[in-house]
């Protein structure tokens, strides 16, 4: 064989034309009907080549056997994709919980506090902290992933968000905008997990 081509690969992939090989790491999920092509002095040959692309989330599930984002394998009240997006085997049962949620004094003002770490190789999550007043209707707070401008007017303040040694992800503090006056508010806190669509 003196050459190779191929046409219709995903984005990410690419042939080597002397050796044949395909190399890279696609971009995006889908089904792809790849043309191989071969070359040498006596012709071509073409054959097609069908390629699945899996999105991250669909081939951890795959490894991990879970049928769905809202499947709790191991019954600890964690979806599997939240699962999934805080780095954490689906097959064994959480001890500690996804976010710590706690009341900081800054001062004279008391403010609530969630704290999370997003793990590192998590692309198509978006995290998303929520507010709200009665565990019913949910303001979008300060949100994290791919794409993701928090703009202002937030009900949320960053206080942190810093790189962990050792590839252990980034650790993300935020608090409520608004102080607690603990009489006649209360506020709540939440960690909500999506897919960012592909």
């Amino acid at each position: 064989v003196d050459s190779y081509a191929a046409s219709g690969l995903p984005a990410g992939l690419s042939v080597n034309p002397a050796t044949g090989e395909i190399s890279g790491t696609p971009t995006m999920a889908g089904t792809y009907a790849i043309t191989l092509e071969t070359t040498n002095v006596a012709g071509s040959r073409t054959a097609t080549l069908t390629l699945s692309v899996l999105s991250p989330f669909a081939a951890w599930s795959e490894l991990h056997g879970v049928l769905s984002a809202d499947s709790d394998t191991d019954g600890d009240a964690r979806s599997a994709l939240m699962e999934y997006a805080m780095g954490s085997n689906p097959a064994v049962v959480d001890a500690e919980p996804p976010a710590r949620v706690a009341m900081v004094d800054t001062g004279a003002i008391r403010k609530l506090e969630i704290e999370f770490v997003i793990p590192t190789e998590r692309p198509g999550v978006r995290y998303g902290v929520e507010v709200s007043a009665d565990l019913i209707s949910w303001q979008q707070g300060h949100a994290y992933g791919t794409g993701v401008i928090n703009g202002p007017g937030l009900p949320t303040t960053q206080q942190d968000y810093t790189a962990l040694p050792d590839n252990g992800g980034t650790r993300v503090k935020v608090r409520t905008a608004l102080p607690e006056d603990g009489a006649s508010s209360r506020t709540f806190l939440r960690l909500r997990v999506e897919l960012a669509a592909e």
